[in-house]
């Protein structure tokens, strides 16, 4: 029974998995680890104060079996939006990667027509404002010079920002697997959970059973002492007492009934003494007395 409800224990362990995720996410290591300590701590007082309740019992696992659902949920949804920020990170990646790539062609092109004529201007082989041809387009020294730092600037913070995106996606991608293996247990666990809900409510109702039978027992524990005047000990005892007390009773019951037997031959003998006497005193004959046998106690004579 204790190994039961030792696995109904780590069960609900592991469905705050999507909680622990998360609090490790949000609140650091220390502060998750002290919030696991205060949770262990409940759910063991919880399980102590109730193992020996059945009904108690039956909630929990009905309970137990509810929130499997509810943490599949919750995983399965923080899961997707890990996925979503994944595929939204993947593609300003792509985006920024795309754009140092765009600007680094252009400065390929643009930056070697700046810096000629930057040397022609400076050699004074031109008289007129320098003019710089590129793309099909033709633009002034300052403004093609201007043009080049803004593709450099562009180049460094596109590079830049890629680099950030490659870094939270790294980040991102270890959550994902986290949420995949948690979301992976909690699945396996609730198969495992519904396979065994059975068993374990076959268990309740036995600890109900014991309940009941340990309750009769009291009863019976209770009953025993009630007649402890018997000095019983057991039910057989009980039973022997009972039918020694009723035989000594019957004895006593015997006993006086042949007492009274006793005095009616008494009282018969005293009647035919007390006629005999009257009869010889007045000389008459004898008449003949009835049998002792026929003889009634003298009660019942005077009643008639």
């Amino acid at each position: 029974m204790f190994k039961s409800i030792f696995k109904v224990g780590i069960g609900l362990v592991i469905l705050t998995g999507a909680a622990v995720g998360a609090a490790l996410l949000i609140g650091g290591p220390v502060r998750t680890s002290a919030a696991l300590h205060s949770l262990h701590s409940d759910l063991l007082e919880c399980i102590d104060d109730n193992i020996d309740d059945p009904a108690a019992l039956r909630s929990q696992l009905k309970q137990l079996e509810g929130e499997y659902p509810v943490r599949i949920k919750a995983v399965s949804r923080d899961l997707a939006e890990v996925r979503e920020q994944i595929r939204q990170l993947s593609r300003d990646q792509a985006i920024s990667d795309r754009v140092v790539e765009m600007a680094l062609t252009d400065l390929e092109t643009l930056e070697p027509a700046v810096s000629e004529a930057m040397a022609k201007r400076a050699s004074g082989q031109v008289s007129r404002a320098t003019l710089v041809s590129w793309s099909d387009r033709v633009y002034s020294f300052d403004r093609a010079s201007n043009q080049v730092t803004q593709m450099r600037q562009t180049v460094v913070a596109y590079t830049n920002r890629a680099a950030d995106a490659m870094h939270d996606l790294g980040y991102l991608q270890q959550q994902e697997l986290r949420l995949d293996e948690l979301l992976g247990t909690l699945e396996s666990e609730r198969s495992q959970f519904q396979s065994q809900i059975f068993g374990l409510s076959r268990q309740v109702d036995a600890i109900a059973r014991n309940e009941r039978l340990i309750e009769l027992i009291d009863k019976r524990n209770r009953t025993i002492e009630e007649c402890s005047r018997y000095d019983a000990v057991s039910l057989d005892h009980l039973t022997a007492r009972l039918a020694e007390v009723r035989s000594r009773q019957e004895a006593e019951l015997d006993i006086l009934s042949n007492s009274q037997h006793q005095h009616d031959y008494e009282d018969m003998a005293r009647a035919q003494i007390s006629i005999e006497s009257m009869g010889a005193g007045r000389h008459a004959r004898t008449l003949p007395l009835p049998a002792a046998q026929q003889l009634k106690p003298i009660s019942q004579t005077a009643g008639r």
